[in-house]
């Protein structure tokens, strides 16, 4: 197996002492500009930095993943010319290839899996009868942190050379630097919309005297604006033990939930009970929550009557 180049953070790793051509240069300056000025979200962003690596290389088996967690999600996939959907690999951020370069944030040139397959670092994991012969692979990096991988693979061994992984090292320095920023903005973009919506709330807060109206008109602009699929509202009635079911975004049991006077008991039922128990807020995940109790409460809202 070739020598394996380490990565110096600052700057592109010594893979070889071979120049870049200058239409090469030329394409990789187009493609850095692009990338990292484009104001896209992050799928787009994902589309756009393929969309330039194929204008650099072969790119027809090609993934570029990000990492959610110890999850990885491919955003963009090709298979030997097909385009396949985006998917979900539950704790593969940390297996095979793509968990090495996560750790180790470093590139990796395969030039014969099956002549190197005992020399190298991690095992590939593959689900395909006609598995790649050669490879390169690169992580993203944002500073000292590894936020995805791109990798390019061929059916023929030798197809990439040292050339070849410094060019999609440079891309994925972009994508890092470009990815960061679409995170930042989205989540700039994402505060101010939170903000606008609290404004929204408060005038009608001051504006509307009819509590089931007002009540209404919030589940429906905090589903709307947050991108929450079911907002409920709760009310807490003092001296009862029990929050009242008042209002739901979008839900045809609604009616029947406030004809029946749908409550919950404080501190003894479900995720709503506990919040009204405590009177804090709570993020929810299956890991604490039981898959029933999780389903059956949703996401809710409580609001404590006064005395």
């Amino acid at each position: 197996m070739a020598d394996m180049p380490s990565v110096n953070r600052d700057a592109l790793p010594p893979v070889g002492r071979a120049p870049l051509h200058l239409d090469e240069l030329r394409a990789l300056a187009e493609a850095g500009q692009a990338i990292v000025q484009a104001r896209m979200d992050e799928d787009q962003l994902c589309e756009l930095i393929f969309q330039h690596a194929t204008r650099l290389m072969d790119a027809s088996s090609f993934h570029l993943g990000l990492f959610d967690r110890d999850d990885f999600v491919i955003k963009v996939w090709m298979r030997h010319g097909q385009r396949l959907p985006g998917a979900r690999f539950v704790g593969g951020a940390n297996d095979g290839i793509v968990g090495w370069l996560r750790r180790n944030r470093q590139p990796l040139l395969v030039h014969d899996f099956e002549t190197e397959m005992q020399d190298l670092p991690a095992r590939p994991r593959y689900d395909d009868e006609h598995p790649p012969r050669s490879a390169v692979f690169v992580p993203i990096l944002a500073g000292e942190q590894a936020i995805g991988s791109l990798a390019v693979q061929s059916d023929e061994p030798g197809a990439f050379s040292e050339e070849g992984l410094r060019i999609l090292f440079i891309i994925a320095n972009q994508a890092g630097v470009a990815l960061v920023n679409a995170r930042l903005y989205q989540v700039v973009e994402r505060r101010a919309r939170q903000l606008q919506t609290v404004a929204q709330v408060s005038r009608k807060v001051a504006a509307i005297l009819d509590l089931d109206q007002l009540l209404n008109q919030v589940v429906e602009l905090i589903r709307d604006r947050f991108g929450y699929y079911h907002v409920q509202i709760f009310v807490v009635a003092q001296g009862t033990g029990r929050a009242y079911f008042r209002a739901s975004s979008g839900h045809n049991l609604n009616k029947m939930w406030l004809r029946h006077g749908r409550f919950v008991r404080i501190g003894s039922e479900g995720i709503i009970g506990w919040v009204a128990q405590h009177g804090q807020p709570l993020l929810a995940t299956m890991s604490r929550w039981s898959r029933a109790t999780f389903q059956t409460t949703r996401a809710s809202c409580l609001i404590r009557r006064p005395n």
